[in-house]
């Protein structure tokens, strides 16, 4: 009996010690941005409620690029934001909880307009490739598609790169040429001038040229 009673009484311990580990877990930032593309002027609704609280959860702060060097802010769970001109947008969340804990979470928005580079073509998706030993080690591989309805002459997407400071370390850009309506193009982006020390966080493709 008196065993039992000792197992038990372990068992308890541990699920107490499990629960305020789980309690005092970090926060995650979860961001839910809709739509995410579309013409301008375009209105996004932000969304944050998938986030996991930590130790009591207190702020969700969004920021978003609004081009020239302008920022936006919202603040709460949900928001929403209107983005006025064509562009390839970067909306960040940052979520605190009451021991000063931190989380990001990052997604992009195009706006297109409907005339202009930023018209014909639009970039679907991206992502960050890390390749250690290779000449160029940082790279930003995505997807754009082309919206005109006549084949465009030539296109190109560039990237700007940061650290997890948002210190601007270098850009870089690809180009296509003769791309057909509604097709797909796979662009890589190398982070060509940047000290081969450089440790990037995160990327920013935009489109920045094409033409009829």
């Amino acid at each position: 009996m008196r065993n039992l009673i000792s197992v038990f009484a372990l068992g308890l311990l541990l699920l107490v010690v499990a629960g305020c580990a789980l309690l005092d877990a970090p926060p995650v930032a979860q961001i839910a941005v809709s739509p995410t593309s579309g013409r301008a002027p375009l209105t996004v609704s932000l969304d944050a409620s998938a986030s996991l609280e930590g130790r009591g959860l207190c702020t969700y702060v969004w920021e978003l690029a609004e081009g020239d060097g302008l920022m936006a802010k919202r603040f709460g769970v949900r928001s929403s934001h209107t983005f006025e001109r064509a562009g390839t947008y970067e909306v960040l969340l940052t979520v605190a909880d009451a021991g000063g804990r931190l989380s990001t979470a990052r997604e992009l928005v195009t706006v297109v307009g409907d005339e202009g580079a930023l018209g014909l073509l639009r970039i679907v998706s991206w992502e960050l490739v890390h390749e250690p030993g290779q000449p160029i080690t940082w790279t930003l591989h995505g997807s754009a598609e082309c919206l005109s309805d006549a084949p465009l002459r030539y296109g190109g997407v560039s990237a700007d790169f940061y650290d997890a400071q948002n210190q601007h370390l270098g850009s870089g850009i690809d180009l296509t040429f003769e791309l057909l309506p509604g097709a797909l193009w796979e662009f890589v982006i190398p982070l060509t001038d940047a000290d081969p020390e450089a440790i990037v966080d995160h990327a920013m493709p935009f489109v920045s040229g094409a033409s009829l």
